[in-house]
């Protein structure tokens, strides 16, 4: 005889198991069975019968990864299907034809239309640059929250991007509660998963650290400690430097950096002036480099880029006793002490590709002015100070 009660999470919780699977139905919710195996894993499934009589069942997930609420409301979208002559374990079985690729480009297609473009852009970006090269291939149906959830404390652990791993998350929460909606896939993997605590971050290096810090890029392998100083001399991002090709730099009387669209990530381009000390690292690079193609080559393979700083990282934090040592930290320090020199607002601007609210400013929509002339001198400035703080070493 079937166990029937109205089910509560604190019922759920105090069952206890028993030799033998058991079974247990929701009163409140028609359909909806909880099993309880002899190793004591609680799944919700739902019982019905299809147009042509047949009873069959279907999985809806574990306890408590899917809530009573979760599974509840899953079960009324499954009764719309039903009414609507379609047979939810049919449409299950059908969700193993998608590919996350699959379900990205359908997101994309249709369920970003009502969004404004710069937060569309951003999705896509977290899709191509995250979502992609990790899941693109596989089957939506068999992405696991253990996979998810070691993919996002890697990025923000271990490349240290807490506030990009949530970014992630929401972007692949929404192509996946998109696939429900759209009945596509009964599977979401992202639910459950908590959102990291984003901490903002003010941490800007002070001279004798800086000094401490450039003594181990100088000792540690080269380009990678090359790499650290350019961040510093440059104020740029760790994604724009590794992908830096030299196509893209050019010498003689005017010697430039171009960052390219696709590197930045605000997609605008940007010209750097290379000039003092940063203009003699490129050059110290140029000369190291072998496959005249990245600027930064990896040791292992020097087709490809450095892809990975977590060991010269490790390295850093306990040669120069700064712990906390983290690239992005190098930026932060480069734009702080731009301003302490005395450079315009506008220019640390322009030199950091990031217009911080100032987007909606009339003077910066009709200003086309590239300010390389007020670059090229700022960033001169601040080379003669890191090469004054470096020379006092």
């Amino acid at each position: 005889m079937n166990t029937r009660f109205n089910f509560t999470d604190s019922k759920i919780r105090s069952i206890q198991t028993q030799s033998k699977r058991k079974e247990y139905y929701d009163k409140h919710t028609k359909g909806l069975c909880l099993r309880i195996t002899p190793k004591g894993t609680k799944s919700f499934s739902y019982e019905y019968k299809n147009s042509v009589g047949s009873k069959k069942r279907m999985t809806i997930g574990r306890y408590p990864d899917i809530s009573l609420k979760q599974a509840r409301d899953k079960i009324l979208q499954l009764k719309a299907q039903l009414s609507e002559g379609i047979d939810p374990k049919h449409n299950q079985e059908k969700e193993k034809e998608y590919s996350v690729r699959e379900l990205c480009n359908k997101y994309l297609d249709e369920g970003t239309t009502h969004l404004v473009v710069k937060t569309r852009s951003e999705y896509e970006r977290y899709i191509h640059d995250y979502i992609l090269p990790k899941f693109g291939g596989e089957n939506s149906a068999r992405i696991t929250k253990r996979e998810v959830a070691e993919f996002l404390d890697k990025i923000a652990f271990q490349d240290e991007h807490l506030t990009t791993s949530n970014r992630v998350k929401s972007t692949l929460s929404s192509v996946y509660s998109f696939a429900n909606r759209k009945f596509l896939i009964d599977h979401h993997p992202v639910q459950g998963i908590e959102k990291k605590p984003e901490k903002s971050k003010e941490r800007v290096y002070s001279d004798k650290e800086l000094q401490q810090l450039w003594f181990e890029f100088e000792k540690y392998p080269q380009p990678t400690g090359l790499l650290f100083k350019i961040l510093l001399l440059c104020g740029r991002r760790l994604s724009e430097a590794m992908q830096a090709k030299w196509e893209h730099v050019t010498f003689g009387d005017n010697p430039i950096w171009l960052i390219p669209a696709e590197n930045a990530k605000n997609k605008k381009e940007l010209t750097i002036p290379l000039n003092g000390l940063v203009l003699e690292e490129f050059i110290k690079l140029k000369e190291l480099s072998t496959k005249d193609r990245y600027v930064f080559e990896s040791p292992v393979d020097p087709n490809l880029h450095i892809s990975s700083i977590s060991t010269a990282k490790k390295y850093v934090r306990e040669r120069s006793g700064i712990e906390d040592f983290t690239p992005h930290d190098l930026r932060r320090t480069a734009i702080t002490k731009l301003a302490e020199l005395g450079t315009p607002r506008e220019v640390i601007e322009k030199i950091s590709n990031h217009n911080q609210g100032t987007s909606n400013n009339v003077h910066l929509v009709y200003n086309r002015h590239h300010y390389l002339k007020e670059m090229d001198e700022a960033l001169q400035k601040y080379s003669d100070h890191i090469r004054s703080m470096v020379n006092n070493c």
